[in-house]
């Protein structure tokens, strides 16, 4: 079904951020756009095709201070005078390595790490104990994707982004203890 930003924008009218991020929830499940993705193993994690928005929260999840990252997977380039998607698509979000993993291999195999301990050129050339501050199993983890793909113009990935992230600043005071900045 196509995304309407006025439908989205309706939904969250409720004051209450928790109730907000449900709403959001809600209406991307409506829309058939919202996948829920879990596995005890980083290799059989499988991301819906397209553009969005990723949430990496607690299986457990009782509200927003149990989600731990949100990001989001492509952008909107301008291109002779015309809007066009980048490469950026949800499946390309696995295999990424900073400033978060779902890592594979090494003494943290299956577990989403992050909080680098070193910047992007020099993380890779470490060992494996030591990149991250942060391991998280990925058994006590699931991942909401926010399919925006084919109606960015309608709702951006940057936009929905900010809006979840703005909802856990207003509930929790902070950013999810994975993201770095906003």
């Amino acid at each position: 079904m196509p995304l309407s930003l006025s439908a989205l924008l309706t939904s969250v009218s409720s004051a209450a951020p928790n109730a907000q991020f449900a709403a959001v929830e809600a209406y991307f499940n409506g829309q058939g756009r919202l996948f829920v993705v879990h596995a005890a193993m980083a290799i059989s994690l499988r991301f819906p095709l397209g553009t969005g928005v990723y949430v990496v929260r607690k299986r457990t999840y009782a509200g927003l201070g149990d989600i731990v990252y949100i990001g989001k997977a492509g952008k909107l380039q301008n291109a002779r005078c015309r809007f066009q998607m980048n490469c950026g698509k949800l499946p390309n979000r696995l295999p990424r390595w900073h400033p978060y993993c779902y890592q594979i291999a090494g003494p943290y195999a299956n577990h989403f790490e992050f909080g680098p301990n070193f910047g992007v050129n020099e993380l890779k050339r470490q060992p494996f104990p030591g990149r991250y501050k942060q391991h998280v199993p990925l058994r006590d983890l699931e991942t909401a994707c926010f399919v925006t793909d084919r109606e960015e113009q309608e709702i951006a990935p940057a936009f929905l982004e900010g809006l979840l992230l703005q909802f856990i600043i207003r509930e929790v005071g902070n950013l999810p203890p994975g993201n770095n900045e906003f």
